[in-house]
């Protein structure tokens, strides 16, 4: 599953993309993803509103099956952080993830993440 910030670095989403398109990978998101991926592009990098519509829009209309729905009623009961809930209830609903096993997903995303100075550990 891509998150927003695999989305808003050009290269890393195109090169996904791409392997998605050559059979290599499968890549899935979610609108929420999106939204906030679109957010970011537009609040924190300054890109034209319209050009990151149309670069969603393309995304969606080139890659349909990547879109995953039936998670959202799971959010509100999962007990995670609230803003990795979405992604323990897409474990939970498809049963993909490192360990399907929404907390050692978690906690290995966040590890990762602390080693490289993006969140506190």
């Amino acid at each position: 599953m891509l998150d927003a910030n695999v989305i808003v670095q050009a290269l890393v989403r195109d090169l996904l993309l791409d392997a998605d398109a050559f059979g290599l990978c499968r890549v899935r998101w979610t609108e929420a993803i999106l939204a906030e991926a679109q957010r970011t592009l537009i609040r924190d990098f300054g890109r034209d509103p319209a050009r990151i519509d149309a670069l969603l829009a393309a995304m969606r209309r080139h890659f349909p099956r990547a879109a995953i729905v039936g998670y959202e009623e799971r959010i509100a009961a999962m007990t995670y952080d609230p803003n990795d809930r979405h992604v323990a209830a897409y474990i939970r609903v498809t049963g993909r993830g490192p360990f399907n096993d929404p907390a050692a997903t978690i906690a290995l995303a966040r590890k990762k993440h602390a080693e490289q100075g993006k969140i506190p550990s």
